[in-house]
């Protein structure tokens, strides 16, 4: 799990447990799919000192993505963003 976005001056910590991820395509290419492909991540961008639920979004970057689909176990996560000491 990655967040992205954090402000410099801020330091985030995470509420996860494990996500799994469902993922749905052709056989031939979930036999190929990696799950170092697999990529999850919520965004911070613009976000102040505070809680929040984000939204996870997953990305596949293996050639014939676009052909699966996927489902999560947990579509949002718990963050809390506080200044860095």
């Amino acid at each position: 799990m990655n967040l992205e976005g954090v402000d410099a001056q801020l330091r985030a910590s995470m509420e996860v447990s494990n996500i799994s991820v469902t993922v749905t395509g052709p056989q031939l290419w979930l036999d190929e799919l990696k799950s170092s492909s697999i990529r999850l991540v919520c965004d911070a961008t613009g976000l102040t000192e505070g809680s929040y639920d984000l939204p996870v979004s997953c990305s596949i970057s293996a050639e014939g993505a676009e052909e699966a689909a996927t489902q999560l176990s947990q579509e949002t996560i718990s963050v809390t963003l506080k200044p860095r000491n």
